[in-house]
């Protein structure tokens, strides 16, 4: 009679717990989606663990996990936290997102924190910016309060205190100005096209697209991370054709003069585009 029972509460368990399905997508060279395995150099695996909060790992085809992390949505995504691995599998940089806030965890592969920062709703740095040498010593201990910088120390790889210098300088796309600047979204504006399926509803809206400027100062991991649209219930086939223009904008940009600096070194950074589509 136990074993009976045992069975039947194990069968209860499963009947109510719920099912976690997992949905492998692929991507080309150009992170296009394809069906075709053979074209496939990325791919990716979803698995909605709760309500609202997905896990995605996203691969390279024969290769290493390149990263993953939770998220509140998809398509865009919308992260509560995300981890990019070495392609020795070591975690290389940790971003988590809460209450507006953006915080950075940096590492060496031989597992020890290279940058510690946060950056609030605005971008600005703040709370405590650390940084170390490869062994453990310290190189920076900064704090900041709304992109002010409160108190700041740098120190050379003795341990002697030297002459403090910026944590972070942004790329820039014309060699006088910096990040995502007025340059950046004259052109953007000025290469606008806007897409007739929106221009037909009347639609306006903004966007968010984000890139990686590489010490190359060539663009990648150029993504839509969101959107806001005048109509709330804008047909499917607009948004793509928004969204598509927005990522050719960005595309069309790419070749910055100067890479970005952390630590007076050239540095990969992360930007965002706000891609404003307004009828005059």
């Amino acid at each position: 009679m136990k074993r009976i029972f045992l069975l039947l509460m194990c069968c209860m368990v499963a009947v109510l717990a719920p099912a976690q399905t997992q949905v492998k997508t692929m991507y080309n060279s150009q992170k296009k989606e394809v069906t075709n395995e053979k074209k496939a150099k990325f791919y990716r695996i979803v698995e909605q663990r709760a309500d609202k909060v997905y896990k995605v790992s996203y691969y390279e085809v024969n290769g290493p996990m390149l990263w993953d992390g939770l998220f509140t949505s998809i398509d865009p995504y919308k992260p509560i936290q995300r981890n990019i691995y070495f392609p020795s599998g070591k975690l290389k940089k940790t971003e988590t997102y809460e209450n507006g806030n953006h915080g950075v965890s940096e590492y060496y592969e031989n597992g020890q924190l290279m940058n510690k920062s946060m950056r609030n709703a605005d971008g600005q740095l703040t709370g405590e910016v650390l940084s170390f040498y490869e062994d453990g010593t310290a190189l920076r201990r900064d704090s900041y309060d709304a992109g002010k910088l409160i108190d700041g120390h740098c120190y050379d790889r003795a341990g002697k205190e030297v002459d403090h210098y910026d944590f972070f300088v942004d790329a820039s796309f014309n060699g006088t100005e910096y990040g995502v600047s007025k340059a950046f979204r004259n052109l953007i504006y000025q290469n606008l096209n806007y897409p007739r399926s929106a221009m037909n509803y009347a639609i306006q809206g903004i966007v968010y697209v984000g890139f990686t400027v590489k010490t190359n100062g060539k663009m990648d991991n150029i993504e839509v991370l969101n959107a806001v649209y005048s109509d709330p219930e804008v047909k499917e086939e607009i948004v793509r054709d928004m969204e598509a223009e927005a990522i050719r904008l960005v595309q069309f940009v790419n070749g910055w003069s100067k890479p970005a600096k952390i630590n007076g070194q050239p540095a990969d950074a992360d930007y965002v585009a706000p891609i404003v589509f307004q009828l005059k």
